[in-house]
């Protein structure tokens, strides 16, 4: 994860500014927002990889499901990724340096975005 991010997920969790659900769904917004203009394709099926581990480790399963849930429905990763490169991903997928949750995160993802293509 870019330290800069890393830095301001941690700084929320630290300091208790992400008590509530409603302050961790903000902050999310804000931050993937921004995420959103900056990294294309691969970096952002990465990125919420980490993000999603993050996120488990420091504030449970409940942000955890919300984020991802926050990932889903606002295609955060398919509105820069078209389905050829995402299929040309998936065979080489053990290239990448990730951990067991990052690349179980990024195959699903994958898949599931390529389901909702061809719907």
């Amino acid at each position: 994860m870019p330290l800069e991010i890393h830095s301001q997920l941690h700084f929320g969790v630290s300091y208790g500014y992400l008590t509530s659900l409603k302050h961790f769904t903000f902050f999310i917004f804000h931050l993937l927002t921004i995420l959103n203009i900056i990294y294309p394709c691969r970096s952002r099926i990465l990125l919420a990889g980490c993000l999603l581990e993050d996120i488990n480790r420091n504030c449970g399963i409940r942000a955890r499901h919300g984020t991802m849930e926050y990932l889903h429905r606002s295609n955060f990763v398919n509105g820069s990724c078209p389905l050829s490169y995402r299929i040309s991903l998936l065979p080489g997928i053990d290239k990448f340096n990730l951990t067991e949750e990052q690349k179980t995160f990024a195959i699903s993802e994958l898949e599931r975005m390529k389901i909702s293509d061809e719907v």
